[in-house]
This record gives C-alpha cells, sequence and structure tokens, in this order.
C-alpha cells in the first residue's frame, strides 16, 4: 500500500481496530442492526482488522485497508430521518466568503452544487442569493434528498460518480463539501469529477474534522476516526499537496472556533461512548453509572483538559480553495 496523496510506502501504525470497535458509535442501534454492520465491515476488509496509518513523509494519515463505506453500509448505518444539523459553523463562514467574493455583483446567476448535502440546511440558505435553479445537490440518503427537492432545489439521490456526465461539464462556479472528504477513499476519482464540473477560476469550499483534535485524542486512545466511515485525516500540508498538484489553488483556512467549555464538553462525552461502560445497557443503572464517570473524567485528564484550551483544537478545519486551471 502507497499513501494516497504522496506515494510513499513510509508510514506508521497509530493505531489498529476490529470491526467491532464500530459498536462504539452505534449505542442506540439495537443488537440485530449492529451485527449486520459488523458483517459488512468484514466483507468490505476481507478480513477483521484495520490500521490507522500516518505517512512520513506528507502526514496524511488513512486506512489500510483504503475503502470507504458503501451504499449497503451507510443505508444500514444511517437511519431514515438522521438528525441533520440547523446551521453549522461552516456554513455560516462559506456563506459569508461567497457574498463577499467577487462575482462582478452578479451572485444571483452564479451556479453552486453541494456534494453531500445532508438535509439542505446550507443551499435552502444560499438560494436567498443565489436563483434555485442554478443550485444542486448531492445526497446519499433518501430521506435527505427527498427534504432537499421539497424545496424546489435539484437532488441527485446517489454519489459524486454521477456527475461524469456531458451535462455538468463546467457547469458550476462554487463547489461545497463538509465533512465529506473524510469519507472517501477513491481520491482520483473525486478530483476527476471536481476538475469535470467546475469552472475556470471556481472556487471550492472544504470541510473536514480537525487533524490536531484527532490526533490529541488519539492520545488518550479516543479514537474517534473510525473506518470504513472516517478513512482519512487532513490538513493544510495534505490539503496543498494534493489540490495543488490537481489544479487549485490554496486560499485561506479557519479551524473552527468553538468556546473552551464545548470542547471539555465534547471530549468528556466522547471519552464516555469510547469506554466499556458504555455498554451498560440497564437503564437507571447505566444513567447513574453515566453521570459519575463523566463526573470523573476530568480531574483524570487534566492535562488534556489544560491543552483544550488552545484554539487550534477546535472540533473542525475549513478550506478555501480556487481553480487556476
Amino acid at each position: 500500500m502507497l499513501c494516497p496523496i504522496c506515494k510513499s510506502k513510509n508510514f506508521k501504525i497509530l493505531y489498529e481496530i476490529n470491526s467491532r470497535y464500530i459498536k462504539k458509535l452505534l449505542l442506540n442501534k439495537s443488537e440485530s442492526k449492529v451485527n449486520e454492520l459488523i458483517q459488512i465491515v468484514k466483507e468490505l476488509w476481507e478480513g477483521d482488522l484495520c490500521n490507522f496509518v500516518k505517512c512520513q513523509n506528507c502526514s496524511y494519515i488513512f486506512a489500510i485497508p483504503f475503502i470507504a463505506g458503501s451504499e449497503e453500509f451507510y443505508s444500514c448505518f444511517y437511519s431514515s430521518n438522521e438528525n441533520y444539523p440547523v446551521w453549522k459553523w461552516d456554513f455560516d463562514i462559506t456563506l459569508k466568503e461567497i457574498i463577499n467574493s467577487s462575482f462582478n455583483g452578479k451572485l444571483i446567476n452564479e451556479s453552486l452544487i453541494d456534494i453531500g448535502a445532508g438535509d439542505g440546511a446550507f443551499v435552502k440558505k444560499i438560494s436567498k442569493f443565489i436563483d434555485k435553479k442554478n443550485i444542486n445537490a448531492i445526497e446519499y440518503s433518501e430521506y435527505g434528498c427527498k427534504k432537499i427537492s421539497e424545496f424546489a432545489i435539484t437532488c441527485l439521490p446517489t454519489d459524486f460518480k454521477a456527475l461524469l456526465k456531458d451535462e455538468y461539464k463546467d457547469k458550476f462556479s462554487i463547489i461545497c463539501m463538509f465533512q465529506l472528504l473524510e469519507h472517501i477513499s477513491d481520491l482520483e476519482l473525486l478530483i476527476k469529477v471536481i476538475n469535470w464540473i467546475s469552472k475556470n477560476n471556481s472556487i471550492m469550499f472544504i470541510t473536514v474534522p480537525n487533524y490536531y483534535a484527532r490526533e490529541l485524542y488519539d492520545s488518550v486512545k479516543i479514537h474517534e476516526d473510525v473506518p470504513p466511515i472516517h478513512v482519512s485525516r487532513w490538513n493544510r500540508k495534505t490539503f496543498k499537496l494534493f489540490f495543488e498538484r490537481n489544479g487549485w489553488k490554496f486560499q485561506k483556512d479557519f479551524i473552527s472556533d468553538e468556546s473552551y467549555i464545548s470542547k471539555i464538553k465534547r471530549f468528556v462525552i466522547s471519552k464516555y461512548r469510547f469506554s466499556i461502560i458504555s455498554n451498560i445497557k440497564i437503564p437507571f443503572i447505566g444513567k447513574v453509572i453515566k453521570y459519575f464517570y463523566c463526573l470523573f473524567v476530568i480531574p483524570f485528564n487534566i492535562l488534556l483538559i489544560f491543552k483544550l484550551s488552545n484554539k487550534k483544537f477546535g472540533n473542525s478545519y475549513w478550506v478555501c480553495l480556487r481553480k487556476i486551471k
């Protein structure tokens, strides 16, 4: 296996997980659903083990096997009415960036696509500034696609491969991918699609989980990047290496600006979720144990709690790129 970004063979193992580790993300799923997902994961990996590794040359972090979740996997993993966010910080910063960008004063006539659009929170908002007929969305889930279509915005219930058609060539001046890139293993196909559908001088906005926050969590054995859901981890260096090699110029980036309290809360919840006691299903006893466990997490992880005060440990990382060829 070579690094998908720089093709180096030099990488080290950060952690190893087995197919049953995915149970940590499925606390509200039935036992039969969990077992079904575990079996799908084993078939994807052709085995029971997966490593998350770091390239020593470019710092890209990725799964081996480097295989993203299949349609069968996600159909089983997500419920039909998944709780999509009403609005997020990356939606907000992207909206402001689009409004403030130079489009010759004719933003209404620009064309935008949101790949992995959820239930359409962002495209609904941006439709106040860009004509709906110029907005497209891609959304895997039937529920999300239905909600977007009800708002009279064109939505394809498929993945990005469906965009490799003549009707989408050089069509979009604005491309958005919020919390999608870390789910994708076929990077060469992705960039082929992006370059196919984008106009010259297009702008692209991407959000991924924050590399530094995930590394900090790894240090205390909380591994939130769980293949085949998340199969990679990106930072500024890897964004530049991959996208600038493929015709996109790095413009700017931001780490989400969160309150210290919200970062502590997120850590405590994650610490509980990835602990052994999260498997306790007895209603009252389970809640009592959860309460006391969370109460004692902070003093026993005081150094990490202190580090969370650093702004670089926000939960998400936002990048803006511009097409240069």
